[in-house]
């Protein structure tokens, strides 16, 4: 088997890749608002998935229970 040259060392002038980055990111500017960014999520939108869980699950609870009654006549 052939033996591989080594690598050669870096010329003078370049800088070998580093992970770490080069300068620090800037932090954004503090700001006076007291509130939070808006997402595009609702307080409305969150409640009406609610209830249609809860309904959901109630009647998925009804119909077990319903089957489980006719099973047993």
């Amino acid at each position: 088997m052939a033996k591989q040259p080594a690598p050669a060392p870096p010329s003078a002038g370049q800088a070998e890749p580093s992970a770490a980055p080069s300068a620090p990111a800037a932090a954004p500017a503090p700001s006076d608002q007291k509130e939070l960014a808006h997402t595009g999520a609702s307080t409305t939108t969150n409640t009406v998935m609610g209830v249609g869980a809860g309904a959901l699950i109630l009647a998925g609870a009804g119909t077990v229970i319903a089957v489980r009654r006719r099973h047993q006549n």
